[in-house]
C-alpha cells in the first residue's frame, strides 16, 4: 500500500469514526471503543495458550498511570498515542500443587425456596 493508498485509507476510517461509529461524541468514545478492540484479540490469545497449554488471566484493575510510567520507561508506548486498557498475564501452572477440595455450599444454605 502506498502512501495516498494509506492517507485515504487513514481518513476513511476516521471519518467512519465519527459518523458511523460516533467515536468522538463522547470524552472517552474512542479509548472506550479501542478497549473494546483489545477485549476481541484478548480473546483469542487466551484461546491460542489455552491451546498451547499455557494458563492465562485477564487483568482489568490495575493503575493505569502506573502501568503506562512503566511501558513508557521501557519504551513499549508513547503515552501521548497509546493508553493501556486490559493486561493478560500468561504461564504454566505449578505441577506440584495438588487440587484443592471443592469450598462450594451445599445449594440449600444458598438459596431458600417460597
Amino acid at each position: 500500500m502506498n502512501l495516498v493508498e494509506r492517507t485515504g485509507y487513514k481518513t476513511f476510517c476516521k471519518q467512519g469514526a465519527k459518523k458511523d461509529f460516533k467515536l468522538m461524541d463522547t470524552p472517552d468514545g474512542l479509548h472506550q471503543w479501542s478497549a473494546h478492540q483489545a477485549y476481541i484479540a484478548l480473546g483469542f490469545a487466551m484461546l491460542v495458550a489455552a491451546e498451547r497449554g499455557i494458563d492465562s488471566c485477564p487483568i482489568e484493575g490495575f493503575s493505569i498511570d502506573q502501568a503506562t510510567e512503566v511501558l513508557t520507561t521501557h519504551q513499549l508506548i508513547d503515552p501521548d498515542k497509546d493508553l493501556p486498557v486490559l493486561m493478560l498475564a500468561l504461564g504454566y501452572a505449578s505441577m506440584s500443587d495438588q487440587p484443592h477440595p471443592r469450598s462450594r455450599r451445599p445449594l440449600d444454605e444458598m438459596v431458600r425456596w417460597y
